[in-house]
Formats: structure tokens, C-alpha cells, sequence
């Protein structure tokens, strides 16, 4: 069987049929967990390079050192929660609970997660291979390490389990999650967070993040420049732009917003440096503004279109991920940084952003950003 044909039929058996996944919307990556159970829950996810989460953590620790590693773990763990209280998990079985999550985990977040569990001790653990960003120097405080106590936390019922991580081999880790006394008789580093996180407006979200019942036919999916172009591979759980071999994960939307939380400068560098990456690896392309939009319409980020000025092209992304009334105030920097970056990387050029703006029409959030 070809390779794109058997591409296709794992993510068709795996992924489309039981919409658990859906990547073949354009402009959105909406999920809906454990259908087999009856639960009919919205999530919305986009798809971001690891590099830009290995950058982050890198930046963060080098400037604020242990409250840098503290800050990036609370976020992923706030995050691990709210994330499962979002996706409704089954609260009945821990247990069993954790085998779906793990499993859904496995698809695109590691090449193998295996658990085990001791519920009298409230106890996780999870030998991993290939685990994004933490196989490659022992870190992921926001994900997957941050996440993974927030998850067992919300499972559990107890949220002062906390999470750490040590190396077992080549690429493989074991993260374990239980209470502080646990971890520490097994000689753990421990990073505490007690804030539990706020909940989402279930309404607003739903209703500025769904996609609009008339999408463009042609405009691009994961699934199509997976299947029918090949400019995305998967293999063994990892997803990668053929042209760079860079890996890109999901996350819900939820978890941009509070990355966009840290300090600017670190946001802003680590989507620049992973975009220009992937934009310098990518071979030059005639139109590389076009590129770039139909990637990050195919990655959930809206519908992307470029409108061509004198000197200077316009990013209109109708649909852009939404969450609160003051996300319209935010400066966008996380965008406009991934943008300059790759246009920097293929172009070899610089470019800048000179125009930002939003606004909500009808039930989509609308981002303009000009570049020049």
C-alpha cells in the first residue's frame, strides 16, 4: 500500500470516523472526546511546532531560573485540568479513564505512552517514548509534565498531586503523578501549584469558535496536504511538514491564551525562532505569504487570506481562535511574530508588522495584521 494511502486509512479509522479528531475542517481543528460514552463536547484545538514550546521553556528558565520553571508548570497544569473539566473525562474509573486519554495522547503526542495506576495511593505513572519536548532534554513543564498533574489532579479529585519526570533510556521517560509525600520518597524534583484554574464561558466559546456552516471548498485542511499533497507526514505519533521535519502538536485553544500570559519578549522570540526554522528549511517558496496562510488555515487558525497591497500584504484570519472580550485587546504577538518568522526564514528578508486589528462579526473573530 502506498505510503499517503496508508497515511489515509489511519486517520480515517483513527481519527475522522469516530470525529473524535476532525482535521478536514478548514480553518478549525475541533475535537470531541469519548463519543463511545455519550458526551457531545466542543473542544477547539490548533496545531503549533514543538520547537516553539522547547524555545519557550529554554528562554523562560535561562532569564527567570526556578520561578521561571514554576510559572511554565502552573500554566500547563491549570491547563491539564481545565482541559479535562472542558472534555468532560469520566470521573467513575480513573483507571480506566486514563487508558483513553493515554491512548488519544499516543496518536500524536509520543511514539508509545503506557500506564499504570494505584488509586489507593492516587498514583500515575506513565513510561513514555518519543514524548514531545520533553524527549529532547528532560523538560515539557507546560506539556506534557504541567498537564499530566492537572489530568490526574481533575481525575482523581485530589489537585495536590503535582508531577515530575526522570529519564529511563534513549528518548524514554517516565512521568509520574501523585502526592508530594510520593514523589518524594522517590527522590522527585517537585513543583507545586495550588491554583486551580478559571473555568471557560462554555457559551461564548462555543459560539465564536465553531465553524461556519459555508467554508471555501479548496481552502486547505490537515488532511488534505496530508493525503493528497504530502506537505504533512505522520508517522509513528508525529506529525511533520515533510519540507522541515519539524514536529507540530495540537493544543487546545485555551492553552495559547495562557502562554500569551508570560512576559511578551519570550512569546514573541520563541514563534519567531521556531517559525523563521521552519521557514529557512522550507525550499523558497514563489509565493511564500500564500504558504504560510494556507498552513495556518490548515493548523485551525481561521480561514486565512492574503490580500495584496503596493508594498505590503494583509493576513485576514476570519475564524481566529477566540476566548474572552479582552482577547481583543492583546497585542496578537505570538502571530505576528509567526508570521515575520517564516517570511524571514524563506525570504531571507526582514519584515515587520505595521497594522493589527479584530473585531467580531456574527459568531467569528476576525484578526487583520499587515506585514510589510
Amino acid at each position: 500500500m502506498p505510503v499517503l494511502d496508508r497515511v489515509k486509512d489511519f486517520f480515517i479509522k483513527n481519527i475522522l470516523i469516530p470525529k473524535v479528531f476532525r482535521i478536514d475542517i478548514p480553518g478549525y481543528v475541533a475535537g470531541r472526546f469519548y463519543t463511545i460514552e455519550g458526551q457531545s463536547v466542543f473542544v477547539r484545538n490548533v496545531f503549533v511546532p514543538e520547537t516553539f514550546f522547547i524555545e519557550l521553556e529554554r528562554l523562560v528558565i535561562e532569564e527567570m531560573g526556578a520561578k521561571g520553571v514554576i510559572r511554565l508548570y502552573s500554566i500547563g497544569k491549570r491547563f491539564g485540568y481545565r482541559f479535562s473539566q472542558t472534555n468532560r473525562f469520566p470521573l467513575d474509573n480513573p483507571a480506566r479513564a486514563i487508558v483513553l486519554v493515554a491512548s488519544f495522547f499516543e496518536t500524536l503526542y509520543a511514539d508509545a505512552i503506557k500506564s499504570k495506576v494505584d488509586i489507593p495511593n492516587k498514583t500515575l505513572v506513565l513510561d513514555t517514548k518519543g514524548l514531545v519536548i520533553t524527549r529532547e532534554n528532560g523538560g515539557g513543564y507546560i506539556l506534557p509534565i504541567g498537564g499530566c498533574a492537572g489530568i490526574w489532579g481533575y481525575l482523581v479529585g485530589d489537585y495536590s498531586v503535582e508531577c515530575s519526570s526522570r529519564k529511563i533510556g534513549d528518548g524514554e521517560y517516565e512521568l509520574i503523578s501523585a502526592a508530594p509525600s510520593v514523589l518524594e520518597k522517590e527522590h522527585l524534583d517537585i513543583v507545586r501549584c495550588i491554583e486551580k484554574p478559571q473555568p471557560l464561558n462554555v457559551t461564548s466559546y462555543n459560539l465564536y469558535n465553531q465553524p461556519p456552516v459555508e467554508i471555501p471548498e479548496t481552502a486547505p485542511t490537515i488532511d488534505k496536504l496530508m493525503t493528497e499533497s504530502g506537505v504533512i507526514s505522520y508517522k509513528g505519533g508525529r506529525l511533520r511538514l515533510s519540507v522541515s521535519n519539524v514536529r507540530f502538536i495540537p493544543i487546545e485553544i485555551s492553552l495559547l491564551s495562557e502562554v500569551s500570559l508570560l512576559p511578551a519578549k519570550f512569546v514573541s522570540k520563541a514563534a519567531y525562532d521556531s517559525f523563521y526554522g521552519i521557514g529557512k528549511d522550507t525550499t523558497k517558496q514563489k509565493d511564500p505569504y500564500l504558504f504560510i496562510a494556507e498552513l495556518l488555515t490548515a493548523f485551525g487558525f481561521g480561514i486565512v487570506d492574503v490580500i495584496v497591497k503596493k508594498d505590503s500584504r494583509i493576513f485576514n484570519m476570519s475564524g481566529y481562535p477566540y476566548l474572552t472580550e479582552a482577547y481583543k485587546n492583546t497585542d496578537f504577538s505570538f502571530m505576528t511574530s509567526v508570521l515575520r518568522g517564516f517570511l524571514d526564514g524563506n525570504t531571507l528578508e526582514t519584515h515587520s508588522a505595521v497594522g493589527i486589528s479584530s473585531k467580531i462579526s456574527g459568531n467569528r473573530f476576525i484578526l487583520t495584521i499587515e506585514i510589510k
